[in-house]
């Protein structure tokens, strides 16, 4: 089904299926991070897991709206095209899964986006803790780049026909784990690292 109406002219057309919508909270010093996760799993998520991803970001010189981001952890391996927004709540997601058991991509992929006009930016690893329910992903993590450390905690909707149903489902987990959001963080990670 086709996304509402917004004001950006990228969102208008699109499906559903290549939106994503999410709340982010960056997190202070005085979070909890083992009081969460009893909070959490009191919940009983369908699954739960870790890992530490590495996410390199790359930047088009001729469409400066998107951002090219190459993910491996050891559960996949990603390229994804995200739309920078000045409130990532809702932005495009197009993602490629590519094969894992071939290892990582990165090189490879790093040679080809050179020739297509992209150039690196960045890598961001990234340690996670998620936990899968039926239409919502929480996940805790700490990202790293360079000396810079982030904390947060995401919500992000799946599964879903509309931004209304995403984010109710969204807002009924923040309730649940004591998130609001007017409290949450507008900027997308890439942001928050990059710009």
């Amino acid at each position: 089904s086709a996304l509402p109406q917004y004001t950006k002219n990228k969102l208008q057309t699109i499906t559903m299926k290549f939106v994503e919508i999410e709340h982010k909270f960056v997190l202070n010093d005085k979070f909890c991070k083992e009081q969460f996760i009893k909070n959490i799993q009191n919940l009983n998520p369908l699954k739960e897991t870790t890992c530490t991803t590495h996410d390199v970001y790359y930047k088009s010189k001729c469409n400066g709206g998107y951002v090219i981001r190459h993910r491996f952890d050891p559960y996949l391996q990603q390229l994804s095209a995200k739309s920078i927004e000045n409130d990532s709540e809702q932005r495009i997601e197009i993602n490629i899964h590519l094969e894992h058991d071939k290892g990582s991509q990165a090189e490879a992929i790093r040679e080809f986006l050179k020739i297509v006009s992209v150039t690196e930016i960045g890598e961001i690893e990234k340690r996670i803790h998620v936990f899968y329910f039926p239409q919502c992903e929480v996940v805790y993590y700490e990202a790293y780049c360079g000396a810079k450390v982030i904390r947060c905690v995401e919500f992000e909707a799946t599964k879903v026909e509309s931004l209304d149903e995403a984010l109710a489902i969204i807002s009924d987990y923040e309730d649940k784990l004591g998130f609001e959001a007017k409290n949450r963080t507008p900027e997308s990670l890439y942001a928050l690292f990059f710009t």
